[in-house]
């Protein structure tokens, strides 16, 4: 007896087709089997079937007849949200237990796809020279380093295994997601479905890896070095440390990245684990991932952050030896150990753990839960030579997702979620936050401009908490043939805890270090607890005739900011203010900031102008509060008396809204190769800004952020992909967008308000904008034991505000960087033993020194006129002026070569 079955994920597929004779009659009552699981149906008169409610994975579908040979389909693909047809012919059998074996291929032309998606599969990851999944995303058609189709950072929604993980502080995902833990990746940069909220440009919808039906162990171990020629400039100590030290114990050297990175620079270490505990019934699986990575930029440990030198900016008693070499009195205390040490990178630990229960052949409960803990550095320039006084950022995530799936029917099955997310970020320099060793802020003054730091720390402590619970529901029923209609809703309840302090060390302290008692944001100052709610509710319909698909919906957003606001912000700094229809009285300047709501329609049309081609059209509204970090800044409304500039957050403010427009064709070129263009265009509106006003109880001005800004973005995508047939498959990918957004550029807006004239905006370009994007996959397989895939990225640059003499251009963003080109590498071979793999990875092949950044004032990385205009002066510091103003963080990172093992159990 074939029973229906609730699988892992709440994104499912569906199969339909036919079944006919070898005349092309109907077979009716054809038994369709989905090998490996329990899953199957008949078919009807007329030969179609379908089946509903099937995880995303690779299938063998097995068709079988009384009379007929049995037809075995191989290679079944099931894509997220998507239709797979297979139909086939059934030919009477002459020999007992004859069967005839099919392998499916991906269509070239998806007829049900109605917008713009990518969908990945964990093997086509792990084929891909990649270290991470948010690497994977930027390789899809329209994504460039993060951005959307021209939208910000921060506008994505993030899915997991069905349930939303982004964090609202941050409006970023709550954790990173292990590509070693993804079964399925789906990237929608187009119109998305009416059953995703809260983002304005795309969604990224991972479902992690199921339990196998039978126990696996699987191990890599990957260890990365650089492989670059390329120099860095370093200060060198001649001698050990000391604090009598001086000026002609330092000279500068240029060593090879490769000494100074050092091997391995990256250590990477992923476990895969799980099987049955009591066969079709009880399962588990683990993965883990541990990663070291030092990064790629550099510092030396010369000094400590308590060294204290002499004589630098001012003169020893009696004056100078020499007034025109002073450096030769200076005493220098620099008690480092002289190592190379990372200012950037960071350390990871993770762990999915996925636990399943079938209660019955209909109900299925499931848990997960994803515990995450990183410790990182952030990158100072300044701080080179005295990197251990910089904070280190600390983050514990935990997201707990417990999934209840039932299927009613054959035709209906619907899903219940609850998940627990607590992301935490934390910064302070030692575990004790005043630790006697914290120093003040003179020993980070000691040198001049385009000097290195020989000493200090930060003095600051922050901590970020996130708690949100949510429950998603939803329920899924293919009404008939034509309407498979979805709908649900989902409440997030958020806990969300901000505190931040600065330390102070001064004779108020006796030079002890103490919690700075200012509830000034100036001074790091933050003390928020606040519990927004949020509220969305959608039905979609999928309604799949002969010649056209449509998707429709409408979705409904609430959002409560559970907060007050000033009534006047000019004066927010006071709880109560004059009446203004009666001065001599008194009013609360306080009110709740409102409710938002929205109703959001989407709808995606498909339908085929011939065999081989289909056109779609897509629309879509969207809704995305702005992040709490934003709106909620400044909580207590503080001014600080004599204070000339204070930021408010602004809890009243309105949603984020973003329309979407695309049309696109899919047309197949050759049995082999596909063609997908599409075209695009959003209008985005409600844009955060920033208005300022006159405070009215100072001589100082009040900032907050204001629905005021806009933009739009157009373009289109160009996708060319041979599928994997022969020993040879590529996909090419090219986008032109066009973004803008508009920009102040009256140079004083309160100055205009007062006077009653509106601002002066323009379009320009967004900072984010690349005009032209390639990107290209080329994977050659000659046989089952050798893999070698090759990714190619060119980019026009990103733009810039050019500066000339010192005057930065009126018009912003109004110069491109530099073109840039980077290839990476990765070939594996499979040996004998345990389907072992060893495995090469090369990352920018070529070594190419890729400019990031650069001088706005020459548009190069490695010139500056601010150089020249800083040798007329005398350097206070130890470092050269090429030291300086040589930046690696200017160019992409150098080459890496990275060796790996991989062993299955």
């Amino acid at each position: 007896m074939l029973l229906p079955f609730v699988g892992f994920a709440q994104s499912k597929g569906k199969i339909t087709g036919s079944v006919t004779d070898e005349s092309g009659e109907p077979l009716v009552g054809v038994q369709i089997i989905l090998e490996g699981t329990s899953r199957g149906t008949i078919t009807e008169p007329d030969g179609y079937y379908s089946l509903i409610n099937v995880d995303p994975d690779i299938y063998t579908l097995v068709f079988k007849y009384i009379g007929f040979a049995d037809v075995r389909v191989e290679n079944v693909e099931v894509i997220t949200d998507r239709t797979t047809e297979i139909s086939t012919t059934m030919r009477e059998s002459v020999i007992e237990g004859e069967e005839v074996i099919i392998t499916a291929e991906r269509p070239i032309v998806e007829k049900d796809r109605t917008t713009t998606t990518s969908y990945v599969s964990s093997k086509e990851i792990e084929n891909l020279p990649v270290q991470s999944v948010g690497e994977v995303v930027n390789l899809q058609a329209g994504v460039v380093e993060g951005h959307f189709r021209g939208g910000r950072i921060g506008e994505v929604a993030y899915v997991v295994n069905g349930v939303p993980i982004n964090n609202a502080y941050t409006n970023s995902a709550g954790f990173e997601i292990e590509q070693n833990m993804v079964s399925n990746l789906e990237v929608i940069s187009g119109v998305f479905n009416a059953e995703y909220g809260q983002a304005l440009s795309g969604v990224v919808n991972i479902t992690t890896k199921d339990v196998p039906s039978d126990w696996t162990f699987n191990i890599k171990n990957y260890a990365r070095a650089i492989a670059s020629n390329r120099k860095l400039i370093f200060l060198d100590r001649e001698g050990g440390p000391g604090s009598d030290l001086s000026y002609l114990d330092f000279t500068t050297e240029k060593v090879p990245y490769y000494e100074v990175a050092g091997i391995p620079n990256r250590l990477d270490l992923q476990l895969n684990a799980g099987g049955p505990i009591i066969p079709g019934k009880l399962g588990f699986q683990i993965t883990g991932r541990y990663v070291d990575d030092k990064g790629t930029l550099f510092g030396k440990e010369l000094f400590n952050p308590s060294d204290s030198s002499s004589y630098l900016q001012s003169s020893p008693p009696g004056g100078y030896t020499d007034p025109e070499n002073p450096e030769n009195d200076w005493i220098i205390e620099s008690t480092g150990n002289g190592d190379y040490v990372p200012l950037s990178g960071g350390k990871r630990y993770s762990i999915n753990g996925s636990l399943t229960y079938n209660l019955t052949g209909k109900t299925k409960l499931d848990y997960n839960a994803f515990l995450q803990n990183g410790e990182s550095t952030y990158f100072a320039h300044d701080r080179k030579y005295v990197p251990d006084g910089r904070n280190t950022q600390y983050s514990y995530n935990q997201t707990h997702i417990l999934s209840l799936r039932q299927a009613f029917s054959s035709k209906t099955f619907g899903n219940l979620s609850y998940s627990y997310l607590r992301s935490e970020a934390e910064s302070k320099l030692y575990s004790d936050v005043l630790d006697d060793r914290l120093v003040r802020p003179r020993y980070g003054q000691q040198t001049g401009a385009y000097a290195f730091a020989i000493g200090g720390n930060d003095l600051g402590y922050g901590n970020d908490i996130t708690q949100t619970h949510t429950i998603v529901g939803s329920l899924t029923s293919q009404i008939n043939r034509v309407h498979q209609v979805k709908m649900g809703g989902q409440v997030r309840l958020h806990d969300v805890s901000s505190n931040s302090y600065g330390i102070i060390i001064d004779s108020s302290t006796g030079f002890e270090p103490e919690i700075n008692p200012s509830r000034d944001p100036g001074t790091g100052f933050r003390d928020l607890d606040v519990n927004p709610v949020e509220f969305a509710a959608y039905i979609q319909d999928k309604i799949e005739l002969d010649n056209i698909i449509i998707n429709a919906g409408i979705r409904f957003d609430y959002f409560d900011p559970d907060f007050v606001v000033p009534k006047n912000y000019s004066l927010g700094g006071q709880e109560v203010i004059p009446d203004i229809n009666n001065p001599a009285d008194s009013v609360s300047n306080r009110k709740p900031a409102s409710i938002k709501t929205q109703i959001s329609p989407r709808v995606g049309i498909a339908f085929p102008i011939s065999e081989t081609g289909v056109v779609r059209f897509s629309y879509g509204l969207f809704f995305q509060t702005p992040s709490f970090n934003s709106i909620y800044l400044n909580p207590e409304y503080f001014v600080l008396e004599g204070s000339s500039v204070t930021s408010f957050g602004n809890p009243n403010i309105d949603p984020e809204q973003t329309s979407t427009f695309e049309i696109g064709l899919q047309q197949g070129l050759t049995e082999d190769i596909g063609l997908d263009l599409t075209l695009f265009t959003k209008d985005i509106r409600n844009l955060t800004a920033t208005l300022i006003e006159r405070n009215q109880a100072t001589s100082g001005i009040v900032t907050r952020p204001e629905n005021q800004d806009y933009g739009t973005v157009r373009g289109f995508t160009l996708s060319l992909s041979k599928r994997p047939v022969g020993a040879i498959r590529w996909n090419v990918d090219y986008t032109l967008q066009f973004a803008d957004g508009s920009a102040f550029i009256s140079g004083n807006s309160q100055l205009r308000r007062e006077a009653g004239l509106d601002d002066i905006t323009v379009l320009s370009r967004l900072g984010w904008d690349r005009r032209h994007v390639l990107n290209s996959v080329l994977t050659y397989v000659p046989n089952n034991k050798i893999n070698i895939t090759l990714v190619n990225r060119l980019n026009t640059g990103r733009p810039y505000t050019s500066e000339r003499s010192g005057v930065r251009s009126y018009i912003p963003n109004n110069v491109n960087r530099p073109t840039t080109f980077l290839s990476d590498l990765r070939a594996y071979y499979t040996l004998p033993w345990q389907q072992a793999q060893l495995i090469l990875q090369i990352e920018n092949i070529f070594d190419s020194k890729a400019p990031q950044e650069v001088y706005a004032d020459s548009g190069r990385p490695d010139f500056t006129r601010d150089e020249i205009n800083a040798r007329q002066g005398r350097l206070i510091g130890l470092n050269t002026y090429d030291d300086w103003f040589t930046r690696p963080e200017f160019l992409s990172a150098p080459r890496r070569i990275t060796l790996g093992l991989s062993i299955n159990f």
